[in-house]
Parts: structure tokens; C-alpha cells; sequence
């Protein structure tokens, strides 16, 4: 584990931050989009975890 792996969730989560600060409604697109740092971030570690997170959050998703 490098910490330069995590810059590119953590960029992405400031730009999302960012564009919710000007354009509010984004906020729901923000609530849904929340875990995919993580996913990035379990994607990097091993393919077959980071799929079956995908996986958990699309079942999320469908479910609500």
C-alpha cells in the first residue's frame, strides 16, 4: 500500500465536494456516487474484491 494510490479518490471526491458547493442539486448525484473512492480504492487492492463491491452498492441501489 502506496499512499499515491489514494489520489485519485481523493481528488475525485474534492471535485465532487466542490461542484455540489455550486450546484446543490448535485447533492443526490453526490449521496449515490459516495462509495466509489472506496470502490477505486478496492480496485487497486484486488480486482475480485472490488468487483463485489460493485456488485453490493449497484444491489444497494436497485433496492431502494
Amino acid at each position: 500500500f502506496q499512499p499515491k494510490d489514494l489520489y485519485v479518490p481523493l481528488i475525485l471526491v474534492a471535485v465532487v465536494f466542490l461542484a455540489v458547493l455550486i450546484f446543490p442539486p448535485l447533492g443526490a448525484l453526490a449521496g449515490i456516487l459516495a462509495p466509489v473512492p472506496l470502490i477505486f480504492v478496492y480496485l487497486q487492492r484486488g480486482q475480485t474484491v472490488g468487483l463485489i463491491l460493485i456488485a453490493l452498492v449497484f444491489g444497494v441501489l436497485l433496492a431502494l
